[in-house]
């Protein structure tokens, strides 16, 4: 994943039980890099855990070594996971970008294309969070206001996400 684009995933990719430790400690270090896991993290990582078959004491932790080998859609995979981590809380902390930058790094991931992972998976999480009752959406309520800021899209954007979501319907 040496360019800036990023393919539409057909298919998860396996992970062995190796990768797949590696990975939950990256999303770990994600998800505790600004000093709070929020219940909504936690359940993300120990649903992660559950869903590859990996331990808590079997999480890897990161001293900046490389992961075990991985082809590239599980690097990219990898990635989108760790970049939904970040998001996990309903916000993007600097520090958690910085840390999902520098993993990815380790995976040999250019910050272009994490940037692009995280534009490409903003609208999708923006419609996770604020979309719990379509038909009652309030952009601009408090709540509304304070999820489209934390992940960086525009009214408009937002609107846009919600539009097309109701037209697929």
């Amino acid at each position: 994943m040496s360019g800036a684009t990023v393919s539409v995933m057909s298919e998860i990719p396996v992970l062995t039980h190796a990768q797949a430790a590696w990975c939950l400690g990256a999303v770990r270090e994600v998800i505790a890099a600004d000093g709070v896991i929020a219940p909504q993290e936690r359940q993300l990582l120990a649903e992660l855990a559950n869903q590859f078959g990996v331990v808590p004491s079997e999480i890897g932790a990161h001293d900046g070594t490389a992961p075990p080998t991985m082809s590239a859609e599980a690097e990219e995979y990898v990635l989108r996971l760790l970049v939904l981590a970040a998001f996990a809380d309903g916000e993007l902390a600097e520090v958690e970008h910085e840390t999902v930058v520098r993993l990815a790094g380790i995976l040999g991931i250019a910050p272009p294309v994490v940037d692009v992972v995280i534009d490409d998976l903003r609208e999708t999480v923006f419609l996770s969070i604020i979309l719990g009752d379509l038909e009652n959406v309030v952009l601009d309520s408090e709540r509304g206001r304070k999820v489209v800021g934390a992940l960086g899209l525009t009214h408009d954007a937002a609107r846009r996400a919600i539009d097309t979501w109701r037209s697929r319907r």
